[in-house]
């Protein structure tokens, strides 16, 4: 879609992504890789995954604190537990006692740590990813095989992550 207009307005792109094969987990592994496992650490625990910058206020946390639990965290978490990085990132999910926590974090935990959960038991079918709306040009065995090998990583931090295993 970015290349058609592009060339509406009478320019030409050509746009590849190197990572379209990789999960977050394994570009996580590759950063290890290039920049080693201290480095790498300390790199990827400063970006930013919430959904949910919001949920922070009036906690006592900075306002972009990560809620920990939002779909975007989850990925992220489990991407630094399959490529066996520490995450020095603070989740408030993590840091406020279960019977501290404002309604919508655990509302927020309990929806999501149900789907993930769900969807890395039961995993996906061609039908469901056809259901997607994915381009024309995607190649589905290739896409089936990320998508599962992300779900493999996803499910991994619904039963690692301490604050997360009693959730749901």
């Amino acid at each position: 879609e970015i290349r058609a207009i592009v060339e509406a307005v009478g320019g030409t792109a050509n746009f590849t992504n190197p990572f379209d094969q990789l999960t977050k987990g394994e570009m996580f592994a590759e950063v290890r890789s290039s920049l080693g496992e201290e480095e790498a650490s300390a790199l990827l625990s400063m970006s930013h995954s919430c959904s949910h910058v919001r949920y922070a206020a009036g906690t006592g946390y900075p306002p972009d604190t990560q809620c920990g639990v939002c779909f975007g965290c989850l990925l992220r978490r489990a991407a630094f537990i399959s490529a066996g990085l520490s995450d020095r990132s603070v989740y408030l999910h993590e840091v406020i006692s279960p019977d501290s926590q404002p309604r919508h974090l655990r509302a927020t935990a309990e929806s999501e740590v149900r789907t993930v959960r769900y969807a890395s038991q039961h995993g996906i079918s061609e039908a469901d990813l056809l259901s997607m709306g994915l381009p024309d040009s995607t190649m589905l065995d290739a896409a089936l095989d990320v998508v599962r090998r992300g779900l493999a990583e996803l499910g991994r931090v619904v039963h690692e992550a301490r604050d997360l295993r009693e959730v749901g």
